[in-house]
């Protein structure tokens, strides 16, 4: 009875470190700053291996933008989304913008991986909500002013009828 034992033990410890061989999985938020950082390094072989599989086909490197800062926080489900709220700061054309969005991932053979172009809507749409939000005040403060201009003309007007 005694003599299997050793046989079953060593097989137990043979499972146990196999399993561990394969380390853990990389968390999202590993994925996404591991992306990201590959994308700040223009190494698009490399961010499209944390990429899902044809998301990223149609991306060539953007040797007109430097990224100079990633934030990455931690993960949430947003809209039934796996997200990784991230901000990224870049230079183009001389001029610096802080650009805040959530990296969509999805599993992909067991592991997790950036959904290029689902992210990309999601930057799409911060950028358009930061479009729209400027095109609003602009039109806000274009407004004010002919209202101040029409208010001084109505105002010219009826100094020149009492004269």
């Amino acid at each position: 009875m005694f003599k299997n034992l050793d046989k079953v033990i060593v097989f137990s410890f043979i499972l146990v470190l196999s399993a561990c061989a394969g380390g853990p999985h990389p968390t999202q938020q590993e994925v996404a700053r591991d992306f990201w950082t590959a994308m700040e390094t223009n190494d698009l072989a490399k961010a499209k291996t944390y990429a899902k599989k044809g998301t990223m086909d149609s991306v060539s490197p953007n040797n007109d933008a430097k990224m100079d800062k990633v934030e990455i926080k931690p993960s949430k489900v947003e809209n039934g989304l796996n997200v990784v709220p991230t901000t990224v700061t870049a230079t183009q054309n001389g001029e610096q913008k802080t650009t805040s969005f959530n990296t969509v991932l999805e599993q992909e053979d067991g592991e997790w991986k950036v959904d290029f172009e689902k992210t990309s809507t999601s930057i799409m749409g911060f950028s358009m909500q930061d479009m729209m939000e400027g095109m609003g005040k602009a039109m806000g403060d274009a407004m004010k002013g002919v209202g101040e201009a029409v208010g001084k003309g109505l105002s010219d007007g009826e100094k020149t009828l009492d004269q």
